[in-house]
């Protein structure tokens, strides 16, 4: 079975990256209207979670869940086309991991067996750090989320069932949330942005 994750890097460069039933990344591009090529990155055995990713510059990052339960990222640099590979510190987590950029910044979202929200992140010139944004249990469902304006987002199910809300309000330097009223719901939220 192959879980995809879609997301268009670099136009007319199309990526998709999967998680083969042999645990290993599968990673489909296009070129143009090219045929689809198709590449492993390097991770036979290793994939334990559906990946996340985004670009970022001349850089495409993937991240997911490793055999020990951490945050494994890999990413291809344009400029030297090389794989690196790495290891983020912060401990395990379950589930699927969720990431994206807010502005200069990298930000990757996932839950730990206590349910507690773990946050990793990185600012250029800096190492990757963790917290978690002040959800130290609850968390039911693997997190969402976006990056809007001045603020980024993130949502996931909370131990009632119901849909809760955190977000990081650059101007005030605060973490804030609340509840979105609606009734309770299973499985995984998915957030976007429009306009």
């Amino acid at each position: 079975t192959l879980f995809p994750y879609t997301t268009l890097f670099r136009s007319p460069y199309r990526h998709v990256f999967a998680r083969g039933n042999d645990n290993t990344i599968r990673h489909w591009w296009q070129a143009g209207t090219g045929n689809p090529v198709m590449d492993d990155w390097g991770t036979a055995g290793r994939v334990m979670s559906n990946p996340s990713g985004f670009a970022y510059g001349g850089q495409q990052h993937l991240f997911y869940r490793n055999p020990d339960g951490n945050l494994e990222h890999k990413f291809w640099d344009q400029g030297t086309d090389q794989i690196t590979t790495g290891v983020w510190a912060g401990g395990p987590f379950v589930g699927n991991p969720f990431a994206f950029v807010h502005k200069d910044q990298q930000h990757i979202f996932a839950r730990d067996a206590a349910g507690a929200l773990k946050h990793w992140y990185w600012f250029p010139g800096g190492t990757p750090s963790n917290d978690n944004w002040g959800v130290p249990g609850g968390v039911a469902s693997d997190p969402t989320g976006f990056s809007t304006g001045s603020q980024h987002h993130i949502f996931f199910r909370n131990a009632d069932g119901q849909l809760q809300h955190r977000f990081s309000d650059d101007p005030s330097g605060q973490i804030l949330g609340d509840i979105w009223q609606g009734g309770p719901f299973v499985g995984n939220p998915h957030a976007f942005t429009h306009r």
